[in-house]
């Protein structure tokens, strides 16, 4: 019954149970503890995901990380171009829970390439960025409350598009509650023609 009516809480779920800790070496926090040494329930309640605000070129190997430490947040093996089309940008990325104990970031920095093939080798010559911008301070109060809180009812989803300079940053907080249940309640970042079905 929930699956049909919330959906996204649904990918949200997935989402957390198989991306949680995003594999880099040297991220996986022990037993109890955060990365950061810090009580397990430490952390933000927030997803994220990478998308292309070039509406010519494709992005390949696009990676996001936390500015500071490194860790990698979300990433994209390859994303289409984007167009007047699209559906825009959805935030069914990668998502942590307060228990992972990873904060929302200060600043995050944004990679990728415009070659499928630079992108499989990881030619650093190039590699577009980081490109790193600032996070934390651009959310509103609200969503930030929700995110610590972690409670089930809202999820806040972070989106930073690549393929320009600067990166594109996008968030939206959604809501159990609200008519309909899981619409977004607040939303704010760099905004271009928004519309209830596109977040472009």
């Amino acid at each position: 019954m929930h699956a049909i009516r919330f959906p996204w809480s649904v990918v949200v779920l997935v989402a957390c149970s198989l991306c949680a800790l995003p594999a880099v070496a040297g991220d996986s926090p022990g037993p109890g503890t955060s990365p950061a040494g810090l009580p397990a329930g430490a952390g933000d309640k927030a997803a994220y995901a990478t998308w292309n605000a070039n509406g010519e070129r494709w992005v390949y190997g696009v990676e996001l990380r936390d500015a500071a430490s490194g860790r990698l947040l979300s990433s994209a093996s390859r994303t289409h171009p984007w167009t007047s089309q699209s559906m825009g940008w959805r935030g069914y990325g990668a998502a942590y829970l307060p228990s992972n104990g990873i904060r929302i970031p200060e600043r995050v920095g944004v990679s990728w390439w415009f070659d499928p093939d630079a992108a499989r080798r990881r030619d650093p010559a190039t590699r577009q960025g980081p490109y790193v911008i600032g996070l934390r301070g651009r959310l509103g109060a609200r969503a930030l409350a929700a995110a610590a809180g972690g409670a089930r009812r809202y999820m806040l989803e972070i989106g930073v598009g690549a393929g320009v300079v600067p990166p594109v940053l996008r968030w939206h907080l959604r809501d159990r509650h609200a008519v309909p249940p899981g619409s977004v309640v607040e939303r704010g970042g760099d905004e271009v023609d928004w519309r209830p079905t596109s977040w472009r």
